[in-house]
């Protein structure tokens, strides 16, 4: 079985600055008075970070194909 290719600091690091940008906007949003849209917009955000990862900290996007349905079928 082939190596899957290794991530770059450089990739790690802007997803952990996109996983922050996004920690502080689910922060920000919290504080407005939006009523039943602060809850859209939070799983919104917390989808977002949920995807990000899976893609990129568990290595799901040089998986296999059936490692990416398992993981879909899971999301």
């Amino acid at each position: 079985m082939s190596e899957p290719p290794k991530m770059s600091i450089g990739w790690l690091l802007i997803v952990y600055v996109a996983l922050m940008i996004l920690l502080l906007s689910t922060v920000g949003f919290a504080e407005l008075p939006l009523g039943t849209w602060a809850l859209i917009i939070a799983l919104a955000i917390a989808v977002a970070k949920a995807l990000l990862v899976i893609t990129y900290y568990m290595h799901v996007r040089f998986s296999s194909r059936i490692t990416i349905i398992f993981v879909i079928a899971g999301f």
